[in-house]
């Protein structure tokens, strides 16, 4: 007798053990299925690459490259000393014109890096430093130099464009191929072995509703902290809100497509909700129904029997 006690002790300790294990590694599968489900929304989400391209590129990198130029070509249409050509570029560098110029360099190189692999791209600095001719003539003329907006242009005109060739071009839009390939695998591996471990945990449990809705909960838990996490983490890589060009761009990754997550717990939520349902109704007591009473017995009375 207390053999068979002692091995259905170790056979519970046994299966509380493995149902451990499954639900533990039913988690790891569940959070990678919802990091790839995440990151493969956020690689089709075009919108969001374009923002997240424009927040490395519109940097002091992009301006100090169009001031560069833009003193090469007041450097050609005039002959000014160093110092002069900096006081004229600096008088420019705080027009409206200016911030447009910067602008049309970003959308150039947004569309460069976010183009297909393989595809040969121009970036002309000249178009865009072009819409500063006038204000540089301007500048110019207040310094006692004559000059005018088509001499400028003439010599932006002369200024070598930069060319990205297919070899020597890193895209946004090849790394996002090759990493939504990698994700979708992710993905696959993460649902059959949700499928394999929750599987097992429901067998090893004993009560399948139970269990399933344990799993349920599961992933709508994960997904919601998974939500928070990456609106958290957008706001911590830049709390400043362009600290710097690369952590610019990783803040607006993050705090995209949490909808895909907010939807996959609110989905979760639902299913558990029905499955608290069938469970409620499936253990509902039966109504009790009162038994008959004999009046003869409650009165006392020896019931008369008539003959037929």
């Amino acid at each position: 007798m207390k053999t068979l006690s002692t091995r259905r002790e170790a056979t519970l300790r046994a299966r509380t053990l493995s149902l451990s294990i499954a639900l533990w590694l039913f988690g790891i599968f569940t959070s990678m299925v919802l990091i790839g489900l995440w990151g493969r929304s956020v690689a089709g989400d075009q919108t969001t690459l374009e923002a997240s391209t424009r927040a490395v590129l519109e940097s002091e990198i992009v301006n100090n490259r169009v001031t560069d130029w833009l003193g090469d070509a007041i450097a050609a249409a005039a002959r000014l000393s160093p110092d002069d050509v900096a006081a004229v570029v600096e008088t420019v560098e705080h027009s409206s014109e200016m911030d447009t110029a910067v602008g049309d360099v970003v959308d150039q190189a947004v569309a460069a890096a976010l183009a297909p692999p393989g595809t040969v791209t121009h970036l002309d600095l000249s178009v865009a430093v072009d819409s500063l001719a006038p204000v540089v003539a301007a500048a110019l003329e207040d310094r006692g130099v004559v000059s005018d907006a088509g001499a400028v242009r003439a010599a932006v005109d002369g200024l070598p464009g930069i060319t990205l060739s297919a070899d020597d071009q890193l895209t946004v839009g090849g790394t996002i191929r090759e990493v939504s390939g990698l994700l979708t695998k992710v993905v696959v591996v993460g649902l059959a072995g949700m499928l394999v471990t929750g599987g097992a945990s429901v067998v090893l449990s004993g009560q399948r509703i139970r269990q399933l809705r344990t799993l349920v909960l599961r992933i709508g838990v994960s997904a919601i902290t998974f939500a928070i996490v990456i609106r958290v983490g957008g706001w911590a890589v830049d709390p400043a809100g362009g600290r710097s060009p690369i952590a610019a761009g990783g803040a607006v990754l993050l705090k995209s497509n949490g909808h895909i997550l907010a939807g996959v717990a609110i989905g979760a939520a639902v299913i558990a909700s029905a499955m608290s349902l069938v469970l409620v109704r499936r253990h509902r007591p039966e109504p009790i129904v009162p038994a008959p009473i004999d009046t003869h017995e409650s009165t006392g009375e020896q019931p008369v029997l008539v003959p037929t």
